[in-house]
């Protein structure tokens, strides 16, 4: 009958695919549904205008995982934390534990890249110092970096 813990590891990979392909048919539907009341409206103030022809935008995919200020907030934490210079892989590893991360190969190398960006950037700054080369680089924050990074802000109401 074969490998029992195989098939039921294909099982589960199965419906795990099939609930995601139901839940974009959901989606699509919505969309659909959308699309539909929107050409009504473009009807209503142009009769002649075909909504068909209007061309096609392709949409702007980012990243909905880690990015922007929490993303920078979490580096430098990262950095403060460390005992001592951190690889960027280590950073990325934190914010799975933290952050509920995806760990697929294309989450994880679009947020390493945008951890190396930061880290690059902050290194032109003098904020952060760049140890190693190539594969062996880590990361650490400079002598000064304590008067260049701002304090950890509190985000509840003030007197709450």
């Amino acid at each position: 009958m074969g490998d029992t813990y195989t098939i039921a590891g294909l099982r589960e990979k199965r419906a795990r695919i099939a609930g995601i392909i139901a839940d974009h048919e959901k989606k699509m539907a919505g969309w659909r549904n959308a699309l539909r009341h929107l050409d009504a409206t473009i009807r209503l103030f142009d009769a002649e205008l075909d909504p068909d022809r209007i061309p096609r935008i392709r949409p702007y995919r980012q990243s909905e995982n880690f990015y922007g200020p929490p993303l920078a907030r979490f580096v430098l934490d990262q950095l403060r934390q460390a005992s001592g210079p951190i690889a960027a892989f280590d950073i990325y590893r934190a914010a799975i534990d933290a952050h509920g991360l995806d760990s697929d190969a294309q989450t994880k190398t679009a947020t390493v890249e945008r951890i190396l960006r930061y880290l690059r950037q902050k290194a032109a700054d003098g904020l952060v110092q760049k140890h190693g080369t190539t594969h062996d680089v880590r990361w650490s924050l400079t002598e000064n970096s304590g008067t260049m990074i701002p304090p950890k802000r509190s985000y509840h109401p003030q007197g709450v």
